[in-house]
């Protein structure tokens, strides 16, 4: 019979070391101007609405810290009771603020979300939430 160390040791070490990553070792997945990484991060956003929560804004919670992780901020979000949809604009490493990159002093001045020069018009956020007859509620996200 093998031990539980014979069996946590992979090709390459321990299970600890030989784990495959979300992105899969092939792309960056902070990327988001990529569809088929967006694709990826809408499917994390997405599996948000898997679970019940007793407080909407907990789960928004949730989802902030785990975007942060790739870099993606968002506005401050509230939600009280009952249903509805909200939408917040994403913003990606704090956004770009400066100069151009025209050469010269005068150029022109830059300050956006980050993302808008990789995806015409930006993206946002868009969350729906409703609340359940047993109290709790479900909260839906998805990334466009």
């Amino acid at each position: 019979m093998k031990t539980f160390k014979e069996h946590s040791v992979g090709v390459s070490g321990p299970i600890s070391t030989a784990g495959v990553p979300v992105e899969d070792g092939s792309v960056n997945i902070s990327d988001v101007a990529d569809p088929g990484v967006l694709k990826m991060v809408n499917a994390f956003a997405g599996s948000l609405g898997d679970r019940e929560y007793l407080n909407a804004n907990h789960a928004i919670a949730e989802l902030r810290q785990k975007l942060m992780r790739i870099g993606l901020t968002f506005p401050k979000v509230e939600i009280y009771e009952g249903e509805g949809e909200v939408s917040v604009p994403l913003e990606q490493f704090g956004g770009r603020v400066g100069n151009d990159g025209s050469g010269t002093e005068d150029g022109n001045w830059v300050k956006d979300d980050g993302i808008s020069h990789r995806v015409d018009g930006g993206l946002s956020l868009n969350f729906k939430y409703m609340e359940l007859d047993n109290g709790s509620c479900k909260v839906y996200a998805k990334i466009a």
